[in-house]
């Protein structure tokens, strides 16, 4: 598409005059960048333990492909298998791998949560500058939310693709006048590039880049090109686009395939997730308040947005950049569809954030509001920033308590942590950071972990390993073995499986919920077949080893 059609440069005079008032000078706003980039990626250095609740699973599966591809899978072999399968997610388990060369896997996490808000910062500057050069202040808004709540989740491939869309969008629409060979290659490669990120990265990406063909057909149409004439060229387009794609586009259909489409689980018709923005909250509902500012100046900037539009008369020339926005929106409401049931509403929720901040871009600010703009954006991420020195610095010490017990256990067997209790968190909506810290044991100290829940293909499944059926926990001990507690058979899986249970770690509960039944079955099974070590002072977690013999009941002090 041309310049002009996109909406890639809107400045007008009255914008360029505005901007000669601009409140930052160029390099005070760089400046100004890097630094909030800086503030908001330290806290993520001053622990031991990055806090995520999937991410020790994800590290887990580095260390088993680095000890896959040298030949030393040893006892894992025996429980897992290679995924034959190229699934749509794969980016981290790649750059864990590479990096895994030089750090240890804590260094590694740490490098890609790092490398993903820089990632994400410079994806919608880029965007931002691309459209309005004078309007790349409102990319200082990325930085508090940088860190968000599928970071802390753990969903390191999903949050590569939010930074993977928001560059792969506009760098196809740029090139969407000129379908030659060569940009065609160019576009089919970053859309292969998005799906092997993750399969939301390339749904976006096709999204997107549909959209602007239809809206181009829209335009020519008023523009007074015959319907037929449009028709055509718009066909012409969208066939060779798919061609280029194709590749993308098989590896998204046989995802499918394999794993079928069922309804989402959730669907939040009030729209009260979107309006109070739940992916900020990460661990505490004071997060929330601490982006007051920031919340303040989105919803701000959107009816500023409009409204300078309207008056200008520039509402169907910027419209393509609040197509995408809006399509997300509709499917954060209605969206009937997902996998494995999983809920996806929340998932569009950066998404749109992110292309509104692109749309913004499309008028200029004045320089009251781009006072704003930096004051919300400054407050915002000093905020979060301090709350997250200090909740890091909390989560760390509790997961380092909760792992203490690793110093009176062995070097080899397996490892299955259950917890008790899941305690009381700061907010309905928060990461467990201690929910799968047990797979640290893997690569720290030479232990198989039992409790990946997505290596099971009763689960999940689509990911670089999975459990042998034979020995999947997740079918022969409990489907629900990541609930507090759970309701398992420890028994059946050592008496009837070829698989082990060497170790058990139980997480402590409060003894309001001793007289919970399913905890009265856990610990009969282990007085019937494991003892109790005594672990350090400081450990939270109580330890079980396997006794020799399965019918012993003796358990040891």
């Amino acid at each position: 598409m041309s310049v002009a059609s996109t909406g890639l440069s809107l400045d007008t005079d009255t914008d360029r005059r505005r901007a000669e008032a601009a409140p930052l000078a160029p390099a005070v706003e760089r400046w100004l960048f890097w630094a909030l980039v800086v503030a908001t990626i330290l806290p993520v250095w001053t622990t031991t333990y990055f806090p995520t609740q999937d991410g020790p699973i994800h590290l887990y599966i580095v260390h088993l492909l680095d000890n896959y591809l040298q030949g030393t899978m040893g006892l894992a072999a025996d429980y897992y298998r290679l995924n034959p399968a190229v699934e749509p997610n794969l980016a981290f388990y790649a750059i864990g791998l590479a990096l895994v060369q030089v750090f240890d896997l804590l260094t590694v996490e740490k490098l890609y949560v790092s490398g993903l808000a820089l990632a994400l910062c410079l994806a919608v500057r880029s965007a931002v500058r691309a459209i309005n050069p004078q309007a790349v202040v409102y990319s200082l808004l990325v930085a508090p939310t940088a860190f968000h709540y599928f970071v802390h989740m753990g969903f390191y491939n999903y949050c590569l693709a939010i930074a993977a869309a928001v560059f792969a969008v506009p760098f196809c629409l740029r090139r969407l006048d000129d379908l030659s060979a060569k940009n065609l290659a160019l576009m089919g490669l970053v859309a292969l590039s998005t799906i092997v990120i993750h399969l939301m990265a390339f749904l976006v990406l096709a999204l997107g880049v549909g959209l602007a063909v239809v809206w181009r057909a829209l335009l020519e149409l008023r523009d007074g090109t015959p319907f037929a004439a449009t028709l055509r060229a718009t066909f012409d387009r969208g066939w060779r686009l798919g061609l280029a794609a194709a590749p993308a586009l098989v590896l998204a259909l046989t995802f499918f395939v394999r794993y079928g489409l069922t309804s989402s689980s959730e669907h939040d018709v009030t729209g009260d997730g979107l309006v109070g923005m739940v992916t900020l909250v990460s661990f505490d509902d004071r997060e929330f308040w601490l982006m007051l500012p920031w919340l303040a100046a989105f919803y701000g900037l959107v009816v500023y947005t409009l409204y300078r539009q309207f008056r200008a008369g520039t509402l169907w020339q910027s419209a393509l950049w609040a197509l995408l926005p809006l399509a997300l929106l509709f499917l954060f409401f209605f969206n009937p569809v997902s996998t494995r049931r999983i809920t996806l509403a929340d998932r569009f929720i950066p998404f749109i954030v992110y292309f509104a901040i692109i749309w913004f871009a499309t008028v200029t600010p004045s320089r009251l509001v781009a006072r704003l703009v930096v004051a919300a954006a400054v407050v915002s991420t000093l905020a979060t920033a301090g709350f997250r020195l200090w909740i890091y610095d909390r989560l760390d010490g509790d997961i380092q308590r909760y792992l203490a017990v690793a110093e009176v256990m062995g070097s080899e067997g397996t490892v299955l942590p259950l917890h008790l209790h899941h305690p009381p968190r700061g907010s309905d909506h928060a990461a467990l950071p201690y929910l799968h810290a047990g797979a640290h044991l893997a690569h720290q100290q030479g232990l198989l972990y039992l409790r990946a829940s997505l290596l099971s293909t009763t689960r999940f499944g689509y990911f670089p390993f999975n459990y042998r059926e034979e020995v999947d926990p997740f079918r022969h001990v409990a489907y629900r073995l990541d609930a507090g507690p759970p309701e398992v058979d420890l028994l059946n899986y050592v008496e009837n499986t070829p698989g082990e249970i060497d170790y058990v770690m139980l997480s402590p509960a409060p003894t309001e919920v001793f007289d919970d039944p399913l905890i009265d079955s856990i610990r009969e099974q282990l007085a019937a077949g494991w003892e109790r070590v005594r672990g350090p002072a400081e450990a939270t977690s109580e330890l079980y080893r396997r006794l020799a013999e399965t019918n012993a009941t003796l358990a040891v002090d």
